[in-house]
């Protein structure tokens, strides 16, 4: 009775570690928003990419099991609808739509898709994000490894019609905030990839998430062996 006791005791201590983040990092500027001292209009044809490099991640659990999730950030503003007479001005759109995906690096441009487009929409300027849950695929971020992060605008909608494309804002500014480094943007047309000054506001967060059975399991087990090796002691 007294082992299961000290079993079950154990066992929970280490589930209560199931939410714990063994390494994060945050790769950006996006905190910085007063950086962004210039806007560059999106228009539907044109990609966005921009390089960042990851340093150390030190993901000790990063095992291609779904464990690994990446958060991927942008500052954005959406199209701005027509003349609307009864509130007298051009508001947003209802909704503008983006993809964004995550490109290889080859020869410092952007590469092959490494998570294909993925789509979001936002209603209002602000910081709009997605998350890759690597449930979903096996794509894990590498330690001190370079990687694009591009997005390009999808479409928008609004009863008014649209009167302006939705602006990407951008700076000049080449101080880099964060764990990690980011590159200048790139632009594709259609043509192929061109360099720009600019840097867009984005911010990259990777988090090793441990799985809570798997972790309680571990501690199970942890816990039988030291409590079974004590026992061999007494005898």
């Amino acid at each position: 009775m007294r082992i299961l006791s000290k079993l079950l005791v154990l066992s929970w201590l280490f589930s209560g570690l199931a939410g714990v983040v063994h390494a994060e990092l945050l790769v950006g500027n996006i905190g910085n928003p007063a950086m962004a001292n210039a806007h560059t209009v999106m228009r539907t044809s044109t990609k966005y990419a921009q390089k960042f490099t990851t340093g150390n991640l030190n993901l000790g659990d990063a095992d291609l099991n779904g464990l690994v999730y990446h958060k991927f950030s942008w500052a954005l503003e959406p199209a701005i609808a027509g003349y609307d007479p009864v509130l007298d001005g051009w508001p947003w759109a209802e909704y503008t739509i983006f993809e964004w995906s995550l490109l290889s690096d080859v020869g410092d441009s952007p590469g092959t898709d490494l998570i294909s487009p993925t789509v979001f929409t936002i209603s209002e300027p602000g910081v709009a994000f997605d998350s890759y849950n690597g449930s979903y695929g096996s794509f894990v971020l590498q330690s001190n490894s370079s990687y694009w992060l591009s997005i390009r605008f999808s479409a928008a909608n609004s009863y008014t019609g649209i009167s302006m494309y939705p602006t990407l804002p951008v700076t000049s500014d080449s101080a880099v905030y964060g764990a990690g480094t980011l590159g200048g943007l790139m632009v594709n047309t259609g043509t192929g990839w061109t360099g720009l000054s600019e840097r867009a506001l984005i911010q990259i967060e990777a988090e090793s998430v441990p799985e809570p059975a798997s972790l309680q399991l571990l501690g199970f087990s942890l816990s039988s062996l030291w409590i079974l090796r004590g026992r061999r002691r007494k005898f």
